[in-house]
């Protein structure tokens, strides 16, 4: 369970969003391949969100650049811009060549072009401002990096901000999401253990003392107790607390993160 925080509303009109949405299914050809980006481009909770922590952000945040890191379909960017008119440019940022096409393709749609533009390619591969096309400023000043996933972190969320604070932002630098927040419980579930597990016949030694993947998995909690399939052994607790700004992301204090210890007694039958 987590839960991510804005810094510090904005309706889009229909005609707009309508334009959004038909150029990218158009783009895309819809598909299974993208289904989770369209759930999310319908998710108004989610944008609404943004838009609020957008309109919250200090004028010192907008007078330079904003980087959209994993801009998709580049929704996000032209979000900024439709709150904040007053931000001076957006550059997106996106790893999948096709959501990087439909992201200019909006943006050229939205009358933005003068204000934000779209580089192809992976965050972490580029150096500087000026490998992603801005030569007049040396750093950004906001960072827009929706990269999370379920499990908060799945997508290397850490590794992308922490080198985009070393190499592309400049310092005291805003973000949006702002922080972070993982909650957990701890368990007891045979069926949650047995997914850590290799059990195929003659499977080589080396395979079944894996560790297994260290993504999370993602899953109901409640569908899993009133399955009978785990059994809650604590309250809920904040294991973990993450600001995605500055020297927060800093390789000490990445490798200092630890989520609280606690010993449970032995039950007695």
């Amino acid at each position: 369970m987590h839960s991510a925080n804005g810094e510090p509303e904005h309706k889009s009109g229909r005609k707009r969003k309508q334009i959004e949405d038909d150029q990218i299914e158009g783009s895309l050809k819809s598909g299974e391949t993208y289904a989770w980006h369209f759930d999310m481009l319908h998710d108004k909770m989610r944008l609404d969100a943004f838009r609020e922590a957008f309109s919250r952000l200090p004028s010192s945040a907008l007078d330079g650049i904003a980087l959209d890191i994993g801009c998709g379909s580049g929704v996000l960017g032209l979000a900024l811009l439709q709150t904040c008119n007053e931000t001076c440019r957006v550059v997106g940022v996106e790893v999948d060549s096709t959501l990087a096409t439909v992201a200019s393709e909006n943006v050229t749609l939205n009358g933005r072009s003068d204000k934000m533009h779209i580089c192809a390619g992976r965050s972490t591969t580029f150096g500087s401002l000026a490998d992603l096309g801005v030569h007049d400023v040396d750093r950004a000043k906001l960072v827009v990096c929706e990269i999370l996933d379920a499990g908060l972190l799945g997508e290397d969320c850490l590794g992308t901000l922490r080198h985009a604070s070393t190499n592309l932002l400049s310092e005291g630098y805003h973000a949006v999401p702002a922080s972070a927040q993982v909650f957990a419980c701890a368990v007891e579930s045979a069926a949650l253990a047995s997914w850590q597990h290799l059990n195929v016949l003659n499977a080589p030694a080396a395979y079944l003392e894996d560790e297994g993947d260290a993504n999370p998995h993602d899953m109901s909690f409640d569908r899993l107790v009133s399955a009978g399939m785990l059994k809650p052994l604590t309250n809920e607790f904040e294991a973990l607390k993450i600001d995605f700004r500055c020297s927060q992301l800093s390789e000490a204090s990445a490798n200092s993160l630890k989520c609280p210890s606690f010993s449970l007694g032995a039950s007695t039958p």
